[in-house]
Protein backbone atom coordinates (compact mmCIF):
# COMPACT_ATOMS: atom_id res chain seq x y z
CA UNK A 1 0.00 0.00 0.00
CA UNK A 2 2.46 2.72 0.97
CA UNK A 3 4.79 2.18 -2.57
CA UNK A 4 1.62 3.68 -4.28
CA UNK A 5 2.75 6.95 -3.67
CA UNK A 6 6.23 6.12 -5.01
CA UNK A 7 4.95 4.43 -8.19
CA UNK A 8 2.33 7.39 -8.74
CA UNK A 9 5.53 9.31 -8.93
CA UNK A 10 7.56 7.45 -11.08
CA UNK A 11 5.12 7.23 -13.64
CA UNK A 12 4.38 10.61 -13.49
CA UNK A 13 8.04 11.91 -13.01
CA UNK A 14 9.56 13.71 -16.27
CA UNK A 15 6.60 15.82 -16.81
CA UNK A 16 7.50 19.13 -18.26
CA UNK A 17 4.08 21.20 -18.17
CA UNK A 18 3.49 22.35 -14.17
CA UNK A 19 0.27 19.88 -14.41
CA UNK A 20 2.25 17.15 -14.45
CA UNK A 21 4.92 18.26 -12.23
CA UNK A 22 2.15 19.41 -9.81
CA UNK A 23 0.22 15.53 -10.05
CA UNK A 24 3.71 14.35 -9.29
CA UNK A 25 4.36 16.07 -6.45
CA UNK A 26 0.90 15.08 -5.19
CA UNK A 27 1.32 11.35 -5.98
CA UNK A 28 4.49 11.22 -3.87
CA UNK A 29 3.51 13.34 -1.12
CA UNK A 30 -0.31 13.31 -0.03
CA UNK A 31 0.35 10.96 2.26
CA UNK A 32 3.22 13.02 4.27
CA UNK A 33 1.99 14.52 7.22
CA UNK A 34 2.06 17.78 9.13
CA UNK A 35 4.52 16.10 12.03
CA UNK A 36 6.30 14.28 9.59
CA UNK A 37 5.35 11.25 11.01
CA UNK A 38 3.98 10.35 7.21
CA UNK A 39 5.33 8.35 4.01
CA UNK A 40 7.52 8.04 1.82
CA UNK A 41 9.92 10.56 2.80
CA UNK A 42 8.83 12.19 6.38
CA UNK A 43 8.74 15.31 5.71
CA UNK A 44 7.10 17.69 8.17
CA UNK A 45 5.44 21.15 7.38
CA UNK A 46 6.19 23.69 4.49
CA UNK A 47 8.32 20.84 3.19
CA UNK A 48 4.93 18.74 1.90
CA UNK A 49 4.09 20.75 -1.17
CA UNK A 50 0.57 22.51 -0.62
CA UNK A 51 -0.82 20.72 -3.23
CA UNK A 52 -0.75 17.56 -1.44
CA UNK A 53 -1.50 18.93 1.99
CA UNK A 54 -4.31 20.19 0.19
CA UNK A 55 -5.51 16.80 -1.61
CA UNK A 56 -4.18 14.93 1.89
CA UNK A 57 -7.57 16.28 3.56
CA UNK A 58 -9.71 15.81 0.72
CA UNK A 59 -8.35 12.28 0.01
CA UNK A 60 -9.76 11.34 4.14
CA UNK A 61 -12.63 12.90 3.80
CA UNK A 62 -13.75 10.46 0.51
CA UNK A 63 -12.18 7.74 2.70
CA UNK A 64 -14.10 8.55 5.81
CA UNK A 65 -17.40 9.27 3.85
CA UNK A 66 -17.38 6.14 1.81
CA UNK A 67 -17.90 2.35 2.43
CA UNK A 68 -14.88 0.11 2.48
CA UNK A 69 -14.35 -3.54 2.54
CA UNK A 70 -12.41 -2.60 5.80
CA UNK A 71 -14.58 -0.11 7.06
CA UNK A 72 -17.83 1.22 6.85
CA UNK A 73 -19.09 5.12 5.75
CA UNK A 74 -19.35 7.90 8.64
CA UNK A 75 -21.04 11.17 8.32
CA UNK A 76 -20.05 13.85 6.78
CA UNK A 77 -19.59 15.72 9.82
CA UNK A 78 -17.72 12.95 11.73
CA UNK A 79 -15.31 13.23 8.86
CA UNK A 80 -14.55 16.97 9.62
CA UNK A 81 -14.41 16.69 12.61
CA UNK A 82 -11.87 13.66 12.51
CA UNK A 83 -10.08 16.28 10.15
CA UNK A 84 -9.77 18.64 12.57
CA UNK A 85 -9.10 16.42 15.22
CA UNK A 86 -5.91 15.58 13.58
CA UNK A 87 -5.29 19.31 12.41
CA UNK A 88 -1.64 19.91 13.14
CA UNK A 89 -0.52 16.30 13.45
CA UNK A 90 -1.84 14.67 10.31
CA UNK A 91 -3.10 17.47 8.21
CA UNK A 92 -1.97 21.10 7.91
CA UNK A 93 -3.57 23.50 10.12
CA UNK A 94 -4.51 25.97 7.68
CA UNK A 95 -5.73 23.58 5.60
CA UNK A 96 -8.10 21.64 7.85
CA UNK A 97 -9.06 25.20 8.98
CA UNK A 98 -10.02 25.82 5.20
CA UNK A 99 -12.00 22.13 5.34
CA UNK A 100 -14.24 23.38 8.26
CA UNK A 101 -14.94 27.02 6.94
CA UNK A 102 -16.21 25.32 3.72
CA UNK A 103 -18.18 23.08 5.94
CA UNK A 104 -19.39 26.04 8.27
CA UNK A 105 -20.94 27.90 5.30
CA UNK A 106 -22.30 24.94 3.32
CA UNK A 107 -23.16 22.31 5.68
CA UNK A 108 -21.17 19.05 6.10
CA UNK A 109 -24.01 16.93 4.29
CA UNK A 110 -22.95 19.39 1.30
CA UNK A 111 -19.18 18.62 1.45
CA UNK A 112 -20.00 14.91 -0.81
CA UNK A 113 -21.66 17.29 -3.49
CA UNK A 114 -19.04 19.67 -3.66
CA UNK A 115 -16.23 16.56 -4.65
CA UNK A 116 -18.52 15.47 -7.35
CA UNK A 117 -17.08 15.76 -10.95
CA UNK A 118 -17.93 18.91 -12.22
CA UNK A 119 -20.40 19.26 -14.83
CA UNK A 120 -19.59 21.64 -17.74
CA UNK A 121 -22.69 22.63 -18.30
CA UNK A 122 -23.48 23.53 -14.80
CA UNK A 123 -20.40 25.38 -14.11
CA UNK A 124 -20.88 27.96 -11.30
CA UNK A 125 -17.93 30.07 -13.23
CA UNK A 126 -20.04 29.65 -16.70
CA UNK A 127 -21.37 32.89 -18.38
CA UNK A 128 -25.03 32.68 -17.93
CA UNK A 129 -25.75 32.01 -21.17
CA UNK A 130 -23.88 29.04 -21.19
CA UNK A 131 -25.65 27.70 -18.32
CA UNK A 132 -28.96 25.70 -19.80
CA UNK A 133 -32.22 26.87 -17.70
CA UNK A 134 -34.80 24.29 -16.17
CA UNK A 135 -36.62 25.08 -19.30
CA UNK A 136 -33.74 23.82 -21.87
Amino acid sequence: MKRHTNIGARILEGGRHRILRMARDIAESHHERWDGAGYPHQVAGVAIPIEARIVAVADTFDVLVHTRPYKVSRSPADAVAEIIRCRGTHFDPDVADALASISSRVGADSLPRLIDPVAPGEDIDAPAAMVPSAGD
